[in-house]
Order: structure tokens, then C-alpha cells, then sequence
């Protein structure tokens, strides 16, 4: 009878699940205080966590393109926590028996992988664009001539160095630029390199976007590697019986060279891109130069275009060329962009129906630029299919990896299975390191030259609206900080003298970023060579300094005779401050 009655006692505590907190102690294995103790571990977790990702919203919120991306892995690692949150509900509720809730529990894994590597991807290419970029954009400061001069052997006018890679891409961007200028009848003012960057920007974004037919793609994808699998050695999709060891070792080794074959397709087809978008970049430098675009010739458009420039009118002020721009970007269309597998299928039944989009005159500017089985939406779909395909072979990899770990590490005889993982994501890697940086940074460039994009036009000629108004920000910011630590303006002019070793005058740009970085106001590297193209005279990498000091104290002096005309006594005390400080050194120029 008690034995009944205690069967009876431990049954009915048995319907109380101790995954429960609420239900904590029911069970002895699963106490109150060791659920305490993991609550309080969790805690530590999410702190550490939520701290970091403050720190790395800091870093990138002064760069859009990162903060954008950065939202979008939010957005991704909520969808799949999502899944993750409902898969864990049907777990616990036993809706499904144990296979099939080990089948759900991987099928919402993947979800989530997917969704990481592809902000791992994203990430990844951007993190490789940018470092090319910072790269041309301290060459593209230069002016042509310039360019022009550093490639001439000393002495010798006639013949030039060998022409190193970085040097190509900014002669090619150069040649491009004079091009895209001249077909859009844009000024001098315009910033290419901006407007190029911010194509770039846009790309990389589009791509991070997972559209409804890369869902659809991805589960085509892993129908046909386990039907390829099922195929090659025979390998039924279900199974009757659990297979042996070796039966299991066959059928992983089968998986892994199905793979491998996909991944290596994969990297063909990104390669054949590559060379492809290559190509066109050549034909677009050889239309535009009117010449081949061997090292020679490059040179020798180069040549021509710095005389062009050379005899352009010159006494454009900034306003004006900023009203020219918007008039021309005003005259373009406003209709949005889609570069999607659906936009495509609606392109591809307009022209079947006779109904496609009428051209503006701004478009048919560069109608002579033909390029051989080029198309820009098909190759942005193309593009978007290849990268959704290489990350979802890395989301299988990875999952794959993470799973025979620990298998692997129990048993050395399993070691060769995650070694071969790690391989294949190396594999993956080069794609996304090497092929997909060098396809989207060219689909770029191609992009921003056959058809402008009024949405980054218009973007670009903000941008330099924006300059010019940075300067009242950037003395208020240095005023402000002189003040705060005691400085003048005269002690930032002097540690930049100190930087002039032969007395020239001029100091590299990046010297002269960091300096006005150091006393209180961060420029980004494209705002600051647009701010110092506006406004001060350049000499390759270099700035003359002094004219820059003028300009600050004429400012100071402004803002001061502007407080007293208002009356704001605190901007008077602040603005006079600096401009006595400034007088009382000996070395300050004459304004």
C-alpha cells in the first residue's frame, strides 16, 4: 500500500517538467541553487554580449554602410531566434516525437547559420573593399598631372616606371572619371570617388537582402546536394535501417567530395565573373581613352587628360558647381532601383510584351558604351544567386563543424572529418576574401559608368553641400576643445610645422586628418579630400598648411564679429579667447 501510494506520489510530481525555473527542485539533479548559479551565468553572458555589441555600435555608427549592415544582422538573428524560440516550444510541449523534433531542431539551426554567414559575408567583402579603397583614395587626391609626374622616371619625360597594381586602378578610375564627367557634363567638383563608393555601398547591401527565391534557393540547394549524394554512390534518402559504421564513414566521405565538387563549381563560376567584369572594365577604359589600356597607353591618356583638365575653366566657384549638379541630378529619374529575382522576371515580361522603360537623354549620354552580353540587372541577380550560394554552403559546413566537434574529440579516429570541414571552409573563404570583393568593387565601378544612379548622385552632391557647412562645425569643435584643455590653434599649426622637416609648406593629408582629429573634429577620409579639394591647394598627397590656418582664424574672426552682432556674450568670450591666444604666438600668420 505504501509502495502504491509513493508510485503514485513520484507520478504526480513527474508531471511537473524541471526545465521549468518555477519548477526548480522537483527533481534533485535539477536544484534550485544550480539553476540559480546558470541564471546567474546567463547574466554574465548577455552582459558581456550586450557590451560589446555597444562597443561595435559605437565603432561603426559614424560609417553608414556598417551601421546598415549591422541592422540587418540584428534583423537576421531575430528571425532566427525566432524559429530557435519556436522549435524549443515544440520540443518541450512533445508535439513531435524525438526524430522528428531532432529534425527540427536542425532544419531551425540552419536558418540561423544562414542568416550569420551571410552578415559574415557581407561583413567580410566590405572589410576587403575598404581596405583597397583607403588605398586609391590617397592616390586619387592627386591630380593627373601629378600622377602623371610620379610615374616619370627622374629626368627621363618619355619613358615611365612599370605601372604597380594600385597605380593601374587609379590611372583606369581616373580615365573613367574624365569620361563620366564629360558624358554627364558634371564640374570638376564632383567627387567620382564618392559617388563610386556609395554604388559599392548600395551593392553590398542588396546582396546582404535574403529575397524570398534565395528562402526557395536554399532549400532547392540541399534537395539536390542529397539527391546528387543519393546518386553517386547510391545512397537512399531513407534509409531502413540505421546504418553501420562503415556504412556511415561511406556515406560521410561521399557528402563531403559531393560537396567539395559544389564548392569548386562555385569558385569557377565566381572566377569566370570575375574576369568577365574584368574585361568589361578594360573595354570601358579603352572606349573612354580611345586607346588600348596597356600600361603605355594608360600612361598616355593620362597624359591627354591632364592637359584637358589643364585648360578647363578653373573659376567655377563651389556654389555654382553644386547647382549644376543638382540641376542635372534633378533631371534624372527618381524611380527606384531593383536589382531582385522578381524585378528581373518583370523586366524579362515587359520586353516580351513590347513595354519596357523609356530611357531619359541623361541615359542615352553613353549609348556608343556597348558592352558584349552585358546586362546590368541579370548580372546583379547572377551576382546575388553566387554569393547566396556560397554562404549557404558555409551555413551547412559550419553547422556540419560545430556538430563533430566533440565526437571528434572523443574519438581520434574521427579527427580527418572536421579537418576536412575546415578545409572546405577555407575553400569558402577565398570566395568571399578574394573572388566576391574583386566581382562586386568591379560590377561597381561598371555600374556607377553605364548607367548613372540618380538616388547616389544626389547623395554625392549633398555630400559636398555638406563640406562646405563642416567648416563652421570643425572651428566651433576646435575652439571648443582648445579651450577645454587649455591649447591654442597656434599649438596644433606648430606640431604640424614639425611635420614639414624641409620646410615646404605642405604636409601629407592623412597628417594633417589626424591632427584636426587629435584636437576635437573626426573627418572621414572622402569628406576631408573633398573638403581640402574645395578649398586649399594640393601637391600630390600633400596640403599647404598655412592657407588651412588662414581659413581657420578668418573663421574664428567671423564667428566673433557674428556673437557680437547677436549679442551672445558667451560665443564673444569663447571666439575672443581663441583669437588672443592665437596673436600672442609668435610664429601665427597674418590674416
Amino acid at each position: 500500500m505504501a509502495e502504491a501510494r509513493s508510485a503514485a506520489l513520484n507520478a504526480s510530481i513527474e508531471a511537473y517538467d524541471p526545465n521549468a525555473f518555477f519548477d526548480a527542485g522537483f527533481d534533485p539533479n535539477v536544484s534550485v541553487f544550480g539553476n540559480l548559479g546558470f541564471v546567474a551565468a546567463n547574466v554574465v553572458l548577455a552582459l558581456i554580449i550586450e557590451h560589446g555589441l555597444e562597443i561595435v555600435e559605437k565603432v561603426v555608427e559614424h560609417h553608414p554602410m556598417y551601421y546598415r549592415l549591422l541592422s540587418k544582422m540584428y534583423q537576421e538573428l531575430m528571425v532566427g531566434g525566432f524559429t530557435a524560440f519556436i522549435s524549443k516550444r515544440i520540443q518541450q510541449w512533445n508535439i513531435l516525437s524525438n526524430d522528428n523534433e531532432a529534425m527540427v531542431n536542425a532544419s531551425d539551426d540552419m536558418v540561423l547559420y544562414y542568416g550569420l554567414a551571410i552578415a559574415l559575408q557581407s561583413m567580410f567583402m566590405s572589410w576587403r573593399l575598404r581596405k583597397h579603397n583607403t588605398q586609391v583614395d590617397k592616390l586619387s587626391i592627386m591630380t593627373s598631372q601629378e600622377l602623371r609626374d610620379e610615374l616619370t622616371l627622374p629626368g627621363d619625360t618619355k619613358h615611365v616606371v612599370a605601372l604597380p597594381p594600385i597605380y593601374q586602378s587609379v590611372i583606369k578610375m581616373k580615365i573613367i572619371r574624365r569620361y563620366f564627367l564629360d558624358a554627364f557634363e558634371l564640374p570638376e567638383l564632383f567627387s567620382f570617388p564618392k559617388y563610386l563608393r556609395a554604388i559599392q555601398d548600395s551593392e553590398i547591401i542588396q546582396l546582404f537582402d535574403i529575397e524570398l527565391f534565395a528562402w526557395i534557393l536554399m532549400v532547392g540547394v540541399y534537395v539536390a546536394f542529397f539527391a546528387v549524394c543519393g546518386a553517386v554512390y547510391h545512397i537512399p534518402l531513407a534509409p531502413e535501417h540505421d546504418p553501420t559504421y562503415s556504412e556511415a564513414e561511406r556515406i560521410l566521405r561521399t557528402r563531403l567530395l559531393v560537396l567539395f565538387m559544389f564548392i569548386f563549381t562555385l569558385g569557377l563560376a565566381m572566377f569566370g565573373l570575375n574576369l568577365y567584369l574584368k574585361r568589361c572594365v578594360h573595354w570601358i577604359v579603352e572606349h573612354a581613352s580611345k586607346s588600348e589600356a596597356e600600361d603605355h597607353h594608360l600612361v598616355a591618356a593620362l597624359e591627354r587628360i591632364a592637359a584637358e583638365e589643364a585648360t578647363l575653366q578653373r573659376d567655377e566657384t563651389p556654389e555654382s558647381a553644386i547647382a549644376r549638379m543638382t540641376a542635372i541630378a534633378n533631371e534624372l529619374s527618381d524611380r527606384p532601383d531593383h536589382s531582385t529575382i522578381w524585378a528581373l522576371l518583370q523586366t524579362l515580361g515587359r520586353k516580351c510584351m513590347g513595354r519596357a522603360h523609356k530611357k531619359t537623354d541623361r541615359h542615352l549620354a553613353l549609348s556608343k558604351l556597348a558592352l558584349p552580353f552585358f546586362s546590368r540587372k541579370l548580372l546583379h541577380v547572377v551576382i546575388k544567386l553566387m554569393l547566396n550560394l556560397n554562404a549557404m554552403y558555409l551555413a551547412l559546413v559550419l553547422q556540419s563543424f560545430f556538430t563533430a566537434i566533440r565526437p571528434s574529440i572523443a574519438y581520434a579516429s574521427q579527427l580527418w572529418y572536421p579537418g576536412i570541414q575546415i578545409a572546405l571552409i577555407c575553400a569558402l573563404a577565398v570566395n568571399m576574401g578574394y573572388i566576391a570583393p574583386r566581382i562586386v568593387g568591379r560590377m561597381a565601378l561598371v555600374n556607377a559608368t553605364v548607367r548613372v544612379n540618380s538616388a547616389e548622385l544626389k547623395a554625392s552632391v549633398e555630400h559636398c553641400a555638406e563640406v562646405l557647412e563642416t567648416r563652421e562645425k570643425m572651428v566651433a569643435a576646435l575652439v571648443a576643445f582648445t579651450n577645454t584643455h587649455l591649447k591654442s590653434l597656434a599649438d596644433m599649426e606648430a606640431e604640424l610645422k614639425l611635420q614639414d622637416d624641409k620646410g615646404t609648406g605642405f604636409v601629407e593629408i592623412d597628417v594633417l586628418r589626424h591632427a584636426i582629429k587629435r584636437y576635437g573634429f573626426k573627418f572621414s577620409r572622402n569628406k576631408f579630400n573633398t573638403f581640402v579639394r574645395l578649398q586649399f591647394k594640393t601637391k600630390g598627397t600633400t596640403v599647404q598648411y598655412e592657407p588651412f590656418f588662414k581659413v581657420l582664424f578668418s573663421t574664428v574672426d567671423q564667428q566673433e564679429l557674428r556673437a557680437t552682432q547677436i549679442g551672445d556674450e558667451d560665443l564673444i568670450h569663447t571666439a575672443s579667447k581663441v583669437s588672443f591666444a592665437i596673436r600672442d604666438q609668435p610664429d601665427a600668420p597674418q590674416r
